[in-house]
């Protein structure tokens, strides 16, 4: 948002922050995620529009993603600003020029949303220029032994948006959910930053495995203006001895169920003497007489 004066006055702000609050109030959209820049300074710059000098006052700037196809609709507002003027009959003790006030117009403006592609991810994909970089924490990979791997996607975008990488189940890995960091820079007009998801995977079978046949992620991308998806390179060379058999042998309850198919299901009386029982209820009787006793000692 900026304001400007053709004739270089003098200008200055009262009660911006008031006037600035039910501006955004007007302006910002419902259906847009906003990265904002957040100014904390504002400084007067000179520029140059239609050949004719000005003085630009930046007081608010933000980058909007639309999550939804209805256009972006940014009312007039108005910012009320105090102009300076040379006074007209100036005394000696007076002031030499005069306050007044000024209210600068915005125009109305419309943003028209252009709608993705059919996909079955549409209402997902993160939308932006990105690429795909990966790391690991070790270098030899043995069956039933963790390693970390992480995979950082980069760019300029919705970097909130950034969905988590696909990830294809299989018998040869056991895969758990990653934790996930960001880093978002606002500057020259642009929304860059990086998100980061750090995966922690066992192999279970040796062989040789590319990770690009387990992660993949899908984003649409305005240079090719249709759905890209980025894929990772490492291919990893797993040692050791299969363990599938070691997590059947993890899920085996023992010799007990083994009997079950061949016991009867129908019901049988159990005559035997349940010690458990008879010795609660000897005690039960014990506290029972303990506490007449004790109730007929107080009695005067």
């Amino acid at each position: 948002f900026y304001v400007a004066d053709d004739n270089q006055a003098p200008l200055d702000f009262h009660d911006l922050g008031r006037q600035l609050s039910e501006i955004l109030k007007k302006i910002r959209p419902e259906h847009a995620w906003e990265e904002n820049f957040r100014i904390e300074s504002i400084v007067p710059e000179q520029t140059t529009l239609n050949n004719k000098p000005y003085k630009q006052y930046k007081i608010h700037q933000a980058t909007l993603f639309p999550i939804s196809e209805k256009p972006l609709e940014f009312p007039s507002v108005g910012l009320e600003m105090i102009k300076y003027k040379v006074a007209k009959n100036p005394s000696f003790f007076g002031p030499r020029r005069e306050e007044t006030f000024k209210t600068y117009w915005t125009s109305p403006k419309t943003v028209k949303v252009k709608a993705l592609p059919p996909h079955p991810l549409r209402e997902q994909v993160a939308v932006g220029r990105y690429t795909l970089s990966e790391s690991l924490d070790k270098e030899a990979f043995n069956t039933g032994e963790s390693f970390s791997y992480k995979l950082k996607i980069s760019g300029s975008g919705n970097i909130t948006a950034i969905q988590n990488p696909l990830v294809r189940k299989s018998d040869n890995f056991d895969i758990y959910d990653p934790s996930v960091q960001q880093d978002i820079s606002r500057a020259n007009n642009r929304v860059t930053g990086y998100k980061t998801f750090s995966y922690l995977a066992i192999p279970k079978e040796p062989g040789t495995f590319k990770m690009q046949d387990y992660f993949n992620w899908i984003y649409f991308s305005l240079d090719k203006q249709n759905y890209d998806t980025l894929r990772p390179t490492t291919t990893l060379l797993v040692e050791g001895e299969s363990q599938r058999n070691l997590n059947i042998q993890a899920y085996d309850l023992g010799s007990f169920y083994d009997v079950i198919a061949s016991e009867p299901n129908s019901l049988r009386r159990y005559n035997g003497i349940d010690w458990a029982k008879m010795a609660s209820n000897i005690l039960l009787l014990s506290l029972l007489a303990v506490s007449a006793v004790v109730l007929f000692k107080k009695k005067p």
